[in-house]
């Protein structure tokens, strides 16, 4: 009887231990579960990074914007000139003597060294007695005068990711913005 109690003891004894083998199954486990988790932070980082950037973008760009219909809703007369640099002059005449100057002016050339240099347009604003009112860092713009019409793309601001590729497509935005005295026949 001593004998069978002894076998025993040995075979719960053994149940208990746990192997190396078990021990290495569980690090591996526990390390992918880490893994994961380090790669759910950084995303969540990179995502909130990204959409705080935009939302300074889009900030500047609505300030902007409420600036220039304002300024283009009163003109009298407008034209629009670009240079051979890119950047484009938004002459917008009050139609008493003063003016109010636009410049949209884009990056300069990325140098062979840089990869790839970000579209970041400067907009300066002058109005008729100097004051100077700047927006930087702000995507690409075009503008082009028609008529009574001030025209308008925006490019560069990134959208959602395209489906199944996981790149970023780029949206253009178009606004157009109309010149109250052109239209009523006060300007030129």
């Amino acid at each position: 009887m001593e004998g069978r109690d002894m076998s025993k003891w040995r075979h719960l004894k053994r149940q208990r231990g746990i192997f190396l083998v078990e021990l290495m199954a569980m690090l591996v486990v526990i390390a992918a579960i880490l893994l994961l988790t380090a790669q759910i932070a950084a995303t969540s980082a990179r995502a909130a990074a990204d959409a705080s950037k935009m939302d300074t973008i889009v900030t500047k760009m609505d300030q902007m914007i409420v600036v220039l219909r304002k300024d283009i809703w009163t003109s009298a007369a407008m034209h629009a000139a670009a240079d051979a640099g890119g950047a484009v002059t938004l002459e917008l005449d009050e139609g008493d003597g003063r003016s109010t100057r636009w410049q949209f002016v884009p990056p300069p050339p990325a140098s062979p060294a840089s990869e790839s240099a970000p579209e970041a347009f400067t907009v300066m604003r002058t109005s008729a007695g100097g004051v100077v009112r700047m927006w930087q860092e702000l995507p690409g713009v075009a503008v082009h005068v028609e008529g009574p019409l001030v025209k308008m793309e925006v490019t560069g601001i990134s959208r959602h990711p395209a489906p199944g590729t996981g790149s970023r497509d780029e949206a253009v935005e178009r606004m157009t913005f109309v010149s109250e005295r052109q239209m009523a026949g006060g300007g030129r």
